[in-house]
């Protein structure tokens, strides 16, 4: 299986509580296991930036059609879509991080090709 990695930003559509997002990841996370999906969701300033690593097919089966089809945000911007040797959230279904301005810079090491991104969430 060649394992696949995409990154994305979106903006989101209308009002969202924190509460909400940790929900939001949670039932991502039960959707995401069985399928051998893992990832990261950070959401900050109304933007969000995703990671998702798995399988190359479904990994761009649940991109194109959950994440793209979600109304609850828009303004896609594919940042990073690659085969990759090694996950980097090997561990996480689907983490989720409210990002405040000191997280940053751990993104922008972790994900350089995603500085714009970045920068909005804070």
């Amino acid at each position: 299986m060649n394992l696949f990695r995409i990154v994305y930003g979106s903006r989101l559509q209308g009002d969202f509580k924190l509460a909400e997002m940790v929900e939001l990841a949670d039932r991502a996370a039960a959707f995401n296991a069985p399928l051998g999906i893992t990832g990261f969701l950070a959401f900050g300033h109304g933007q969000f930036l995703q990671v998702l690593e798995g399988g190359q097919e479904v990994t761009n089966r649940v991109y194109h059609s959950r994440v793209l089809a979600d109304r609850r945000h828009s303004d896609f911007r594919l940042i990073h879509a690659s085969v990759i040797d090694v996950r980097r959230f090997a561990d996480w279904a689907m983490s989720f991080a409210h990002v405040t301005p000191d997280d940053r810079a751990l993104l922008r090491t972790h994900f350089p090709a995603a500085r714009l991104a970045i920068e909005r969430l804070s």
